[in-house]
Order: structure tokens, then C-alpha cells, then sequence
């Protein structure tokens, strides 16, 4: 069987000579001075300030998806600007384009456990996401404990993205009790220190009343402050509210706006929002094809609503030609992360021998557990 080369050997120890030891105990240094020294000089957020933290942001999916092209250029623009680790970055890489989740937790953690704060952001992104499905959460408990603990010293160090990574792990529960006032306690702080993720989250706490009481137009100003302030999170939520009308008058065609900047920015939902504008014509004059396209993009990506709405183009030949097979493997891709719309649609499809071969027993099991779990439409179909 042929293998990446790329990949370490099982069951085997790498060893270094001496001379590539001290080379990367000096890179870690040096990483640490690159990234502290601005920190130092201007008060502000790294994450929101240097071409390196945003590279690294995107690199290690925190929610934003862009071109392996436009991290590389980050790096080198990083470079340019004489950050010298971003001229290394493939130390933390096992390609040219693909961030290597092993080295990146040898390297920063390292970093981290020396005492300098802007590393532990990398180490708590490293460990709260899968090794292989980047983008995903780690359920990992102990993996967990110590993304917090990362975040807590970056936080306490007086790097703001810590507070809003530590914030987001109380709301969720994830390596510390879940606590949501604890939550929008490390937010605002944050926030208020000009950290437009933080404000994002925060404002996604004002809206579902998590630690605070409930308040969807004060969301929307915070949702507004960090979308002006280069936070695609912020735009995405504040362009769903707009044309919904939460919390704000409501206005399809400043939401399709926001939704794009999102898009063009990153976000997967923006995309998928996006996507919907066009397939239902609210806000932008109506292009299946676009939102196909759209929907294709952002489930490519992992984003599971377009998979579901992309596998519906593919059964009506909305935007894309027909084809229910391609349809069925959505639904059975979406179904495997256990979502019920993709259980419960194949479910049907098997029952029907909808470009599938019919199995009736399979086919009333995947309905009858997508109605367990409350999936009304698979409930009304078996």
C-alpha cells in the first residue's frame, strides 16, 4: 500500500541531531519576540492587527475558509513586514498549503509553556478541533481542559483573542463547566478592549439570552461594531437578522449585502445565507445557479444546511442537472454527522428507489430515527 511520505511512520520516534534542536528552541523564541513586540508597543489585539495572527486564524479554520493561496500570501506579506517566523511557516505545515496539527502542537505548545501568551491562541485552536477534520470540535475532554487552560493564559497575559476563545468555551462547556454568564463576563472583556470576535460572540449572547438578559437590537449593534470592524461572524449574523427583521427593520437587500461581505470574507454560513437569497429571490433577483454554486462552496466546506440544500438542487435540477444520486450521497454524507434532514430525506429516497436501490428495511429505520429525534417531516413520511 503506498502511503504520503509526508506522513511519520508508525511506532517510530523521530530523532533530531543536536544543531536542529537548538534550530527549534531559537524558532520559538523568535515567534514569541515577533509576536509580543507589537503587542507591546501598541496595546492592540495581534489577532486583528498583523497579517501573521490572521494567516494563522484562517490556517487553522476558526471559522473562516479561504484560498491555501491567501494564507501563503499572508505569511509572506507577514514576512515583508519582518515577522521572521511567518517566513517559516512551513515548520507547523506537512505541505506546501496543509497546517500540520501535530507540529503546530509541539510548536506553540512549546511556546506556550514558556510563558509567552500569543502561542497559547494556536495551541487552544489546535487542540479544540479534530486532527484530520479541521473545523470540527474536539469532544475530547482532556484536550479540552488544556485549550482552556491555553486561553487562560493568553487572556490573563493581556492578549484579547484569549478572552474571547476562553468566553466561547464557557458558553459551550467545553474543557470548563458551562457557565454563560461566566461566558459574557470574558466576552465583554473582550469586547470592550476592541476585539471584534469577541464583540461577534457577545452579541450572539445578547441574542439568545446566554448569561444576560435577552436583547436582539443591542445584538444587532454589536453584531454591526464588529462586522465594521472586520469580523465576518459579525456580518453573517447581522445580515440574517436583517432579513429576518430580528431585533431590526427588516431589509432583504441589506441582508444580501452582508451576507456577500461574509461570503467574500470567509464565512461558510455567509455563503450558505447568501446562497438562500438567490434560490428564493429575497433580496437579489432570483439565479438558481448562483445559489447552487453557493451552496456547493460552503458544503464542500463543511457548512451541513448547503449539503442538505445543495442535495434538494440536485433532486429538482435547480441550478445544477438533475441527478438524485448525487443527492443521496449529501443526505448520506450529512446523515454519517448525524444530521436528521439528511437521515430522514435518504431514508425516503431508499423507501422510493429514488436513485438509490430500495430497501425498506433500511429506508423505515433512518425515518423512524430521524422522527425519534423530533424530525417532523420524516415522522409524516414513514
Amino acid at each position: 500500500m503506498s502511503r504520503d511520505p509526508a506522513l511519520p511512520l508508525p511506532h517510530r520516534r523521530a530523532t533530531l541531531d543536536p544543531s536542529m534542536k537548538l534550530f527549534r528552541t531559537i524558532a520559538v523564541v523568535s515567534l514569541c519576540v515577533a509576536l509580543l513586540a507589537p503587542t507591546q508597543a501598541t496595546g492592540k489585539d495581534l489577532g486583528e492587527t498583523t497579517s501573521f495572527l490572521k494567516a494563522l486564524e484562517y490556517d487553522f479554520r476558526q471559522g473562516l475558509w479561504v484560498a491555501p493561496q491567501r494564507i501563503v500570501q499572508l505569511y509572506n506579506e507577514a514576512c515583508k513586514a519582518g515577522q521572521r517566523l511567518a517566513c517559516n511557516y512551513k515548520i507547523w505545515h506537512r505541505g506546501a498549503h496543509i497546517a500540520n496539527f501535530e507540529a503546530a502542537r509541539k510548536f506553540f505548545g512549546r511556546g506556550c509553556s514558556l510563558g509567552f501568551v500569543a502561542p497559547c491562541i494556536v495551541q487552544g485552536w489546535v487542540l479544540t478541533q479534530k486532527d484530520q477534520r479541521p473545523g470540527s470540535i474536539n469532544s475530547d475532554v482532556s484536550n479540552g481542559i488544556q485549550a482552556a487552560e491555553s486561553f487562560r493564559k493568553a487572556c490573563d497575559g493581556g492578549f484579547l483573542r484569549g478572552c474571547a476563545e476562553l468566553g466561547r468555551l464557557y458558553r459551550l462547556g467545553f474543557g470548563v463547566p458551562k457557565d454563560p454568564k461566566q461566558s459574557t463576563v470574558y466576552l465583554k472583556k473582550a469586547c470592550d478592549g476592541g476585539n471584534m470576535r469577541g464583540c461577534a460572540s457577545l452579541g450572539y449572547n445578547y441574542e439568545k439570552g446566554k448569561g444576560v438578559t435577552k436583547d436582539v437590537a443591542h445584538a444587532n449593534t454589536l453584531y454591526k461594531q464588529s462586522c465594521d470592524g472586520g469580523s465576518m461572524h459579525g456580518c453573517a449574523n447581522l445580515g440574517y437578522n436583517y432579513k429576518n427583521g430580528y431585533g431590526i427593520t427588516k431589509s432583504p437587500k441589506e441582508s444580501t449585502v452582508l451576507m456577500k461581505k461574509a461570503c467574500d470574507g470567509g464565512s461558510m454560513r455567509g455563503c450558505a445565507s447568501l446562497g438562500y437569497n438567490y434560490a428564493t429571490g429575497v433580496g437579489a433577483t432570483q439565479n438558481m445557479k448562483k445559489a447552487s454554486a453557493l451552496y456547493k462552496k460552503a458544503c464542500d466546506r463543511g457548512n451541513i444546511w448547503s449539503c442538505n440544500n445543495l442535495a434538494e438542487h440536485y433532486e429538482e435540477g435547480w441550478g445544477v442537472k438533475k441527478s438524485a444520486r448525487k443527492a443521496n450521497r449529501l443526505y448520506r454524507k450529512n446523515c454519517d454527522k448525524h444530521n436528521m434532514h439528511g437521515c430522514a430525506h435518504l431514508g425516503w429516497n431508499i423507501l422510493t428507489g429514488n436513485g438509490i436501490k430500495i430497501d425498506l428495511r433500511e429506508g423505515r429505520r433512518l425515518l423512524k430515527m430521524a422522527c425519534d429525534a423530533d424530525f417532523k417531516w420524516a415522522c409524516y413520511h414513514m
